[in-house]
């Protein structure tokens, strides 16, 4: 049997980053009996490898796809979905000669998230979100089942009881998996002594500089809180993903008032050094305005080493995570200032998030039992 596994735009550099990491996965399960290879529209390249998987790239649009499946003659195409789709005309995926699934790699996305984006100017990034919100699921459910499409896989289990309520009979959900490197002993300390954090009390932001994350609102939020944390400092470790901007953020960190209180770093970290980090954490920020695929991996990261999270609302990720997390009550920096300072303050609340995230993290699949679930519907 031959599965493919079709995405956009994942270029050389992302493979690691949701939602493309999942595919890697699923496609790691090949075996004697099943061929499993990714195919991304974009602008098309030489096959490739990564891990072993096999990436093939192809132009955007229905007929490339079609041909592309025709040509390699496979027998099963996963398909991404998103609820804005179903305003379109889908028509076209029903000449796809294989059986066909869907998958969702976003998921419910609260009306607050847009609503915020489009208030801070950025109206161009906030409107996928606003029309996933606001289109009835259950128009891209009925096109796609009359296209032929036998089932959806989701990644969360709010987003599959929405599934089922939008009229799909069968439904997987499979959370994305854990990471690989859960050696809890795995730790290089050299950087963390290197930025002078010993038996320094810190707040952590560790990821990409995009708006979608909340590293500008995280920043202000905690400069208007570092009044009442003497004792406490601001860490931001700064990922440089493919195509990342700092226009933005840099301006923003020119505006800090609390400078000294900030250590923010631009430098490559190891996984492990990373560890050490989220180990050392009071607790990690990762106030995502928006979330692009349905669970970011840094939220496992963090929560496995028993480090609680600050972020805000956000459909299937807290939902299933909210146990361990501190949830702001707005998308504003007066909110999550005054959540910051409450986290802070509060040893008890911060104990009782970091006991529940390390059992959400103790039952939580590994990458290998989310694969399979992806195949069960095979």
């Amino acid at each position: 049997m031959k599965v493919l596994l079709y995405t956009i735009e994942m270029v050389k550099g992302v493979e690691r980053l949701m939602p493309w990491r999942t595919l890697i996965e699923v496609a790691k399960l090949a075996s004697m009996e099943i061929e499993i290879a990714i195919c991304s529209a974009q602008v098309p390249e030489e096959v490739r490898e990564y891990e072993g998987v096999k990436i093939y790239s192809i132009d955007y649009g229905i007929v490339a796809f079609r041909q592309f499946v025709i040509d390699g003659g496979w027998d099963v195409v996963y398909y991404p979905i998103t609820y804005r789709q179903g305003l379109k005309n889908m028509s076209g995926l029903t000449t796809i000669p294989a059986r066909k699934i869907a998958y969702i790699p976003g998921g419910l996305c609260p009306l607050s998230g847009s609503m915020k984006l489009i208030q801070m100017g950025e109206v161009k990034r906030a409107l996928p979100y606003l029309l996933d919100t606001v289109t009835p699921h259950n128009l891209i459910a009925k096109k796609l089942l009359d296209a032929g499409f036998e089932s959806i896989v989701c990644q969360t289990p709010l987003t599959s009881e929405d599934a089922a309520r939008s009229g799909w009979d069968k439904v997987v959900t499979a959370l994305p998996g854990n990471i690989s490197n859960s050696n809890l002993d795995a730790f290089d300390e050299s950087y963390y002594e290197k930025l002078g954090l010993k038996k320094q009390k810190f707040v952590l932001f560790s990821g990409a500089p995009a708006l979608t994350r909340g590293s500008i609102l995280a920043m202000k939020a905690f400069d208007k809180a570092a009044d009442r944390l003497p004792d406490t400092k601001m860490v931001m470790l700064m990922r440089r993903d493919v195509s990342s901007d700092f226009t933005a953020f840099d301006k923003a960190v020119s505006e800090i008032k609390n400078k000294d209180r900030f250590i923010i770093s631009y430098d490559r970290v190891s996984p492990n050094q990373l560890f050490y980090f989220f180990k050392k954490a009071w607790v990690a920020m990762l106030p995502f305005l928006v979330v692009p695929s349905e669970i970011p991996l840094t939220y496992f990261e963090v929560m496995q080493w028993g480090i609680p999270i600050l972020t805000f609302e956000n459909g299937g990720t807290t939902d299933y995570l909210r146990k361990g997390l501190k949830i702001a009550k707005h998308r504003t920096v007066s909110s999550l200032a005054e959540a910051i300072v409450e986290i802070c303050k509060n040893t008890e609340e911060r104990n009782r998030l970091s006991n529940n995230a390390k059992e959400i993290m103790s039952n939580h699949p590994s990458w290998n039992e989310t694969s399979k679930k992806w195949l069960s519907v095979l």
